[in-house]
């Protein structure tokens, strides 16, 4: 009997994890649309700092690769429960400069490069596994205090101390700015 139960909540989630992603993409599609851009060059990542990992499971059945997370100890656990689903991991939240090596070890892509000891503890991480890692530098473009990242006028001179270490790939900006009309 639990295991029926178990099934029939699989199901529900399922069916509303799949409306939930039509809409998503429905209005990926209509921002596309508005802006000129393709909805194919769009790369949806998906949150999963709440869920579990057969929740994740069910994300991957529905055609989702790509999973982010904001602390290195919840996806290596996850990690660890999927590793047989062909997963793309991204690093949403900040990361201290004492998690780098395990970080670097699950990750494909960092979103939250915000100092230049971190940038340099990922640098020298990476070059020690032999390995160049993809980041995204945090800019605080809102000036929410709250909010981790580089001010704007900040942005430049950072990416200057960037260029030189071999063990990044700098991909682009990251940022968040507030709901707004």
């Amino acid at each position: 009997m639990d295991t029926l139960l178990k099934l029939e909540a699989e199901e529900r989630t399922k069916e509303i994890l799949k409306k939930n992603l039509e809409e998503l993409r429905k209005r990926i599609a209509s921002a596309c649309a508005r802006s000129g851009h393709q909805p194919s060059s769009i790369k949806l990542v998906v949150a999963t700092k709440t869920v579990e990992p057969p929740v994740i499971r069910i994300l991957r059945q529905l055609g989702i690769s790509e999973i982010g997370e904001n602390k290195v100890q919840d996806a290596q656990r996850k990690h660890e429960a999927l590793k047989d689903l062909p997963l793309h991991w991204h690093m949403f939240g900040h990361l201290q400069r004492n998690k780098v090596k395990k970080a670097l070890q699950l990750f494909e892509l960092i979103h939250s490069l915000d100092s230049l000891p971190l940038a340099q503890e990922i640098d020298r991480v990476s070059l020690s596994l032999g390995k160049r890692t993809a980041v995204l530098v945090e800019a605080n473009v809102s000036k929410e205090p709250q909010k981790y990242g580089l001010k704007e006028e900040d942005l430049l001179p950072f990416l200057e101390k960037l260029s030189p270490m071999k063990g990044l790939q700098v991909l682009g900006l990251m940022t968040m700015t507030p709901i707004m009309e």
